[in-house]
């Protein structure tokens, strides 16, 4: 019979950094009043609003295991170089794969387990994992913000289930730090912090293709160089820069919507030029003729 003790063993075997069990969610508070209030979640394509409604129907199950992810590799960019972000070299190719190894790994012991559908960061903060920073970023303890979050719905029962936190937890360092804030090339982070406007978020400009609202800024300068995604509120951040990464990172080469590229940090504005042609996806290579000042 799978006890707990080996349950977390053979997580950290598979590279879970951390990992907490709870029991289901009730309710979110916080996360419905924010879907309330904030109107833009209704227009996100990547994400129809009724999943986000959906997020906060309690999952059938007896427990809910909460999985944290280290994703950073580096963030020493070469100067003049086209970015590509942390999130975008390892986090995809990892987490999923690690999560269903963990489910594999329940089920062959005779349990259920499935991805269930829960607001990622509020289950996080309750957990005991974390925090979350005015940039609006999970902060996993000791090791920052670059970390990827899952959620498993099980039938395992662990010997004792972590008491649960406040759905939102904040650090007192961001409130005398305001780095983030002022170091977003869009401006897209709210100047009160803990909240951002997607549609400005360079992130959402360059990885969700097709989104209707996406504001792109007036200068191709606010673009700050970034082929993919954008962390420069992370790597702006004092709690990162104390952060403490896991370096066992085994790392695939990448597809850029059809260049395949050997994975880096960066690619020069010479070779993606070359090779813009490659690129399948016609919104995104609009994005990068923008990028290249072509369009």
């Amino acid at each position: 019979m799978l006890n707990e003790m080996n349950l977390r063993l053979y997580a950290e075997k598979i590279g879970i950094n951390q990992l907490a069990i709870l029991k289901p969610v009730v309710d979110y508070p916080n996360f419905r009043k924010c879907l309330n209030e904030r109107h833009e979640y209704r227009h996100l394509r990547y994400r129809p609003f009724p999943r986000f409604l959906d997020s906060l129907t309690p999952p059938d199950c007896k427990s809910l295991i909460v999985m944290i992810m280290d994703y950073f590799v580096s963030n020493d960019y070469p100067p003049g170089h086209l970015k590509i972000s942390n999130r975008g070299r390892y986090l995809w190719q990892t987490s999923n794969k690690r999560v269903r190894q963990l489910q594999t790994f329940l089920e062959e012991n005779g349990h259920t387990a499935e991805f269930v559908n829960v607001p990622e960061r509020a289950t996080a903060c309750m957990a005991g994992l974390g925090l979350i920073g005015m940039n609006t970023m999970f902060y996993a303890n000791q090791l920052g913000s670059y970390v990827g979050i899952r959620v498993i719905g099980t039938d395992f029962i662990p010997d004792s289930y972590h008491e649960a936190q406040p759905e939102i937890v904040h650090s007192d360092i961001c409130m005398h730090c305001r780095r983030c804030i002022k170091a977003c090339p869009t401006k897209a982070i709210d100047p009160d912090g803990y909240r951002i406007n997607p549609f400005r978020c360079i992130s959402f400009i360059n990885r969700h293709m097709g989104e209707t609202f996406r504001n792109w800024p007036d200068n191709r300068a606010d673009l700050d160089n970034w082929v993919d995604g954008c962390e420069v509120c992370q790597d702006v951040c004092p709690i990162n820069k104390k952060a403490k990464h896991k370096p066992e990172l085994v790392i695939d080469d990448l597809d850029f919507y059809g260049i395949r590229m050997k994975n880096a940090d960066s690619i020069s504005r010479d070779e993606l030029k070359q090779r813009k042609d490659e690129i399948t996806n016609p919104d995104f290579r609009s994005y990068v003729e923008r990028l290249l000042d072509e369009s």
